[in-house]
């Protein structure tokens, strides 16, 4: 299994540790970060089924002006992330690990080589909203580029 956080700010750049996560649209400067605090996303990494900036633990204080992305004094779960809110992965999202199959819709798979993706399609429903599939994740090549010299 990957790390957790592999690839988390690689080739961001300064700017990803010296500027803020998110603009005043609200707006992620990364897509490392989401804005939709308590709509469920993929994390980072492709490999869980999570929520952006945590779960039950969204809630409102005191936030520093600076950190104040929504302008309602929502705080997220990670105290050390200067609020920027991220997809958490949920506890039995993790799409390699077939023991969470016992959470599939119809057509999902877990297990090694399986990868989060964010749809809108659903088995016979036309959803307002993303989806979350964990689906075997497969690279073909056409014959095209089989034994071509670069």
């Amino acid at each position: 299994m990957a790390e957790p956080m592999s690839g988390w700010g690689k080739n961001r750049g300064c700017g990803f540790f010296n500027t803020k996560c998110m603009s005043t649209a609200p707006a992620p400067n990364f897509p490392e970060f989401c804005t939709g605090v308590t709509q469920r996303g993929c994390s980072f990494n492709g490999y869980d089924k999570g929520v952006c900036g945590g779960t039950s633990s969204i809630r409102t204080g005191t936030v520093d002006y600076y950190f104040n992305y929504w302008g309602n004094n929502t705080v997220t779960l990670d105290n050390y992330a200067d609020n920027c809110p991220y997809v958490y992965p949920w506890s039995d999202g993790n799409c390699e690990d077939i023991s969470n199959a016992k959470t599939a819709m119809r057509g999902e798979y877990f297990g090694l080589g399986s990868r989060c993706f964010d749809s809108k399609f659903k088995y016979g429903v036309a959803p307002s909203t993303n989806i979350q599939w964990c689906l075997k994740n497969t690279v073909k090549f056409t014959d095209q580029y089989v034994n071509r010299i670069v």
